[in-house]
């Protein structure tokens, strides 16, 4: 659990609180995304976890060496990336949306 905690500290000063929250956003928003997006959306944080899981048992990060592994922790930083871009996407797609025009009855 250490070590997922570095892990954390490590991609929150990588990418940014902000980002971090905009990674998340597509799983509140799951019920609007379309099937076949969904089911990539399920299944990209299997491939998140095991990727950094791998990378956190092949390091043995400790607090101490943690500054000197975050270039390889870039594949997993990748499918965050990944996450952030469709977090900050669904964000435009739900809130861009014009308001229904109201009828003059």
């Amino acid at each position: 659990m250490m070590q997922w905690k570095i892990y954390g500290k490590i991609a929150a000063d990588e990418f940014g609180l902000i980002y971090l929250i905009a990674a998340a956003i597509p799983f509140f928003l799951l019920h609007k995304v379309l099937s076949p997006a969904r089911r990539w959306l399920v299944g990209l944080p299997a491939v998140w976890f095991f990727i950094s899981l791998l990378m956190l048992v092949g390091l043995n990060v400790n607090r101490y060496s943690a500054e000197y592994v975050k270039p390889f922790f870039t594949a997993s930083h990748l499918v965050l990336a990944m996450f952030a871009g469709y977090g900050l996407m669904l964000i435009v797609a739900v809130f861009g949306r014009p308001f229904p025009a109201k009828s003059r009855h």
